[in-house]
């Protein structure tokens, strides 16, 4: 994998090493993972402020509920839309599932 230098802060600096020492891992491996969880978090903080402001009117509520609805419908079938129900034993008896 490629690399460059790039400056940190001593105290940056003996973070990482502190952690790339616990970790057992070099400073360049213990960097990435640091950036990829920043990454992640990042990435899910944005989210969740969506999710936040759909859920925050009615109007949103629906929108929401309709487009996960809709994101799910094609995987109920899990494209066997030519094959016939298969049938679900339980204590009630058989239902087509």
């Amino acid at each position: 994998m490629a690399s460059t230098a790039i400056r940190a802060s001593a105290r940056a600096h003996d973070v990482l090493k502190q952690m790339a020492k616990e970790d057992n891992v070099t400073l360049t491996e213990a960097l990435d993972r640091v950036v990829e969880a920043e990454r992640r978090r990042r990435f899910m903080a944005k989210a969740n402020a969506r999710y936040a402001e759909l859920q925050a009117t009615p109007k949103g509520r629906r929108t929401f509920q309709r487009e996960e609805i809709e994101a799910f419908d094609d995987t109920l079938m899990d494209g066997l839309r030519d094959e016939p129900p298969y049938e679900i034993e339980d204590s009630g008896g058989t239902h087509g599932a």
